[in-house]
Parts: C-alpha cells; structure tokens; sequence
C-alpha cells in the first residue's frame, strides 16, 4: 500500500480538527516525507509540490517542512527557489543543524566565488564610491542600481547623498543576501531592492520615475559578457532621463557609471594556453588522431552561437607565463552614455586591425583587457600587470595545423573585432610576410559581408558532419597532448599484454598487432579498432 491514504486522511481529520496538529505534528511529518519520495520517484512532481503546499496550509511555520521542501526542490534543479525554503527555515530555527547545513550547501552553488574576489578588491570599490559621490553631488538625485549583486553600489548611492534609490537583482539568492546586506546597514528602507530584470522594470508600476543615475558592474573580463550592452541600451530607452548633450537647459539628465570603457588587445605567445586549446599531436602512442578537435572556445561566426567567444586568465599567474609578440593595440572603444554608440556596437559590426609583430614566436592567443572609465576623473584598469579581481580575456587561435602559426618581427597580423551576440571576439584573419598575405587562417574573412555569407553558404555545401571539429573539454585537450603520460601507458599495456598466456587469443591478437597500426576512432577510449583481427 501506498502513503497516499494515510496521507489524504492526515489532512482531512487534521483540516477538520485543528486542535490536534501539535499532538500529530511528528506523525505527520513522516507521513508526508514518506509520501513525498513516492510521488519523486513516479515523477509526479505536481503532486509532490501540491503536497507540500496542503501541508503548509496546516503547518505554515514549521522549519522541518520547510526544509524538507527545499531538499526537494534542490534536487529537481529548482536551485533559488530550494534557498528560499533552506533560508525561511532557518529564520523559524536559527539552530536547525539540516536547514543551515542545506543553505551553505545550496549558496555554494549560486553564490558565484568572484563575488568575494569583487568585494575584497579595494581599488575597485573606492573608484566606483568616489564617481558615484561626484554625480550625486553634482545633481543626481535618483539612482537605479542594476545588477546589485550585495547591494554595495546603490548603498554608496544612498551615503553620497541620494535622495531616491533603486536596486534590481535577478538572482533570488543574491536578492536576499542584499535584503540583509542592506538592513545590517539600516537602510531598508530607504532602498527599494526589486527582485527582477532590468529590463522588466516599469515606470511608474515598479519605480515612480526615470532615474537620473544607473550604477552597474555589470561587465565581465570580456567587458560585454554579463550583458552590459543590451542593459544599457534598454535602460537608456526606458528607464533613464535624455542624456546631458539632449537636454542643455535643463538641469536633470540621465548619466550611467561606468561611463565607457577602452578595450586594448595583444598578441601572445602562451604555451600553457595553446596546450589547453589546440591539439598539437597527431597521434598518441602510435594511435592516430583523424578527427580534426577544438576547444569550446568556439571559432565560428552564426547568429545562433551564443557561447562565450573567449576563456579568461590571470595572465601573469599562467604556469610557464606568457610572452608578448606584439605591442597592445587599442581594439574597442565604447561610450556607455551614448545609446547610438551602444546600438552600432550590439549591431556586431566588425573592424579588421593590422598588429605588427615585435617578437618572434608561435602566435598562440589574442588577450584583452580594459580600462574602464567610471568618470571623466575614475578609471579602472584590467591589464595583466594590474591586480584586480578581473581576469583578462583569451582568444585561442584555432583551426591550425600541428606547426600551428609561427610569426617574426615585421610581420603583420590581421585581426578582426566584432561583437556577434553583444560578445566581444578577435580573430586572426591572415598574417603579412615581408608583404605576402598568408590566407590559410580564414580566407572568407577578407571578404565584404555579403561576400563572406556567400563564402560560408558555398562552403556549408561542401563540408560533411566529418569535416566538423570534434568539441573537447580543455582539460582533454590537455590530456591528447600529454605525450609522455601516453607514452608511459603505451610501455605499461605491451607489458601487460606480453605477459598473458599463449593461449589467450585476445592476448595472441593484440601481440601480433602492434598499437601503431591501431587507428581512434573516438576521442576518449579504445572502444572502435579498425580492421581489429579477431580469431575463433
């Protein structure tokens, strides 16, 4: 028999006499754990939450129900919502060992670690306190906070001196950690924190007025990564007074911080990032590698592709370090006040830049980083030499052969930026030697816009499934590259092998058939031989 009767009569008779819930509450609760975990496991998850829900209709203060709900929308994936249970029981039971022990479990997940990297870094903080002090005493009197994070910006709005702040945060997690943030502070309220999108933000339904200030640190080692260029351009339609240059007689008007940004790019010879990125090896012990790999860092330029066109490192902590083949170019610039700046570069237009060669070496990457110009006055700077709790973005060069791209002084590379997806992304487009074009790099990319859609159409045609890169983890990458640990396993099996009987016909097969002649045909195991000789 199910729970499913004992269960309907615990909420009927307990419904109709109120006065036993205390007496039954233990009773109960097992009774609705044990049919929880039978609708969970017939995968009747509607039931499951219906459940819960009649159950906080008879025990809406109980920290042990509440527990039990997170622990069940934890492991469905309902991760926020699963926080929100974990953080209200706790608030009924301070010492409840299972709900605090789930909260720290479930924060770990959601509470992204650069948080505390962002918050221990000094520089950053002051910048953003001293620029956000400027604009309100220079006349900002409301101010929307986006993308709160622990709600330390739009509190530094409220100390300098603003009269009206708003605050928004997706993240439920984040959005509660920046309810008690702000309270410990005592300015709950005079900070009204919305548990929603930017972009969702109505006026005058969730703020009475258009701001005359939106703080954001919104940007990633990429600059453009956490969505910056899409936030602001909605902002500036909806949510933000005209800018100053629109409105030159009136004293109100719309302003963001950061109010720009520099993007400055380098060429890199990294051989810690080409290991990661690029299989170099055309075969491990003797097996042969057919297949053409590529790292996630993807190389291609469809619409549809929103994955992030780079990776990120502490370039001066990469083991092996890294050397630099060119002098830093200036890549991108970006005027955060200007809504027509923001559209021409979310409308991912592209700009090829000739990068001369000062060293000789393997071109291996592309770096990035930023300064970022709080003010006319504040500026902050992402660059490898700076520490700060940015990283710098890599963009690996890809789709080369084994001898991958080797580049002298005098060399000319060209590199083309774009913003496909509202993403920053370099690519190599050809290298000048001494004059002569290599176009082996990507030649479709020298191409006028309509060309190079004609360029990829012809080639599409032309392109089977097994022409396509096989997508491997860096750490596989990794791994393919690693001769000397293949190697050793290749000595370890042949001794193995040679040390079965006679008799084994397995044994017999693989002795008479050395592992140079095996071909690989998946990337991860053994599992396919080509023209493997079995016998009976």
């Amino acid at each position: 028999m199910t729970m499913a009767q004992p269960m309907l009569t615990f909420l009927l008779v307990l419904s109709l006499a109120p006065d036993m819930k205390s007496h039954f509450k233990e009773t109960f609760q097992y009774a609705l754990f044990k049919w929880a975990e039978e609708l969970y496991t017939l995968n009747r998850n509607q039931d499951l939450f219906n459940c819960y829900e009649q159950a906080f209709e008879l025990y809406p203060n109980d920290d042990v129900i509440c527990n039990s709900m997170g622990e069940q929308l934890f492991r469905l994936g309902f991760r926020d919502e699963a926080a929100d249970y974990f953080y209200k029981a706790l608030k009924l039971n301070p010492d409840s060992a299972d709900a605090k022990e789930n909260f720290n479990r479930v924060a770990n997940w959601l509470v992204e670690r650069w948080h505390f990297i962002m918050l221990n870094d000094k520089k950053r903080n002051q910048m953003y306190q001293k620029a956000i002090e400027k604009a309100v005493q220079a006349g900002c009197r409301t101010v929307l906070d986006i993308g709160t994070g622990t709600g330390i910006l739009s509190m530094l709005a409220k100390r300098a001196g603003a009269p009206h702040v708003y605050a928004c945060e997706l993240s439920r997690t984040m959005y509660n950690l920046a309810r008690e943030v702000v309270a410990a502070n005592q300015m709950q309220e005079e900070i009204k924190l919305l548990h929603m999108k930017s972009h969702d933000i109505q006026v005058p339904e969730h703020i009475p007025e258009k701001v005359s200030l939106v703080v954001t640190e919104t940007v990633d080692a990429g600059l453009f990564g956490e969505g910056i260029l899409e936030t602001l351009i909605h902002a500036w339609k909806n949510l933000l007074l005209e800018p100053k240059h629109k409105t030159l007689h009136c004293k109100s008007y719309g302003q963001v911080i950061p109010a720009g940004a520099v993007v400055f790019g380098m060429a890199v010879e990294c051989p810690e990032i080409r290991r990661h990125h690029r299989v170099f090896v055309n075969e491990v012990a003797g097996v042969k590698l057919q297949l053409q790999f590529s790292s996630p860092v993807h190389s291609s330029h469809k619409s549809d592709d929103v994955a992030e066109p780079y990776s990120t490192e502490k370039m001066s902590r990469v083991p092996g370090g890294y050397k630099a083949l060119s002098q830093s170019f200036q890549a991108l610039t970006v005027d955060f006040n200007s809504l027509q700046d923001l559209e021409s570069i979310a409308s991912g237009k592209t700009c090829q830049i000739p990068v001369q060669i000062h060293e000789q070496g393997q071109l291996d990457c592309f770096i990035t980083w930023f300064f970022l110009h709080l003010d006319e006055e504040h500026t902050l700077s992402t660059e490898p030499s700076e520490e700060t709790c940015w990283e710098q973005a890599v963009f690996p060069i890809q789709n080369l052969s084994a001898d991958g791209c080797f580049v002298n002084p005098g060399d000319i590379v060209i590199v083309d930026v774009s913003c496909p997806n509202c993403y920053l992304r370099l690519d190599l487009v050809s290298v000048s030697r001494c004059g002569k074009f290599d176009h082996s790099m990507s030649s479709c990319n020298m191409l006028s816009g309509n060309e190079t859609e004609l360029c990829n159409a012809l080639a599409s045609l032309h392109t089977s499934n097994q022409d396509m890169p096989c997508i491997l983890d860096p750490i596989e990458i990794a791994m393919l590259n690693n001769t000397a640990y293949h190697e050793s396993f290749k000595v370890a099996i042949n001794k193995v092998i040679s040390s079965l009987a006679p008799g084994d016909h397995w044994a017999l097969a693989l002795v008479h058939h050395p592992l140079k002649n095996i071909t690989l045909m998946h990337c991860t195991s053994l599992t396919y031989l080509k023209d493997f000789p079995f016998y009976p």
